[in-house]
């Protein structure tokens, strides 16, 4: 049996923060794609009201 360099947990620990990694990349990618709902773009048009206090119109 041969002895990997720097030893068989440190491999195994480096596999498993790995695949965590790319579990959680995969996760985000999976959730922009898919999952978020997209918005409407509504464009409203404002319309502003004359304020009769402001005015200068008798009316």
């Amino acid at each position: 049996m041969e002895t990997p360099f720097l030893g068989n947990t440190f491999h195994i620990i480096f596999g498993c923060i790995l695949m965590a990694i790319s579990l959680i990349f995969l996760g985000f990618i999976i959730n922009k794609l898919f999952l978020r709902k997209k918005r409407k773009k509504n464009h409203h048009n404002h319309v502003f009201l004359k304020d009769h206090k402001n005015s200068q119109d008798p009316d």
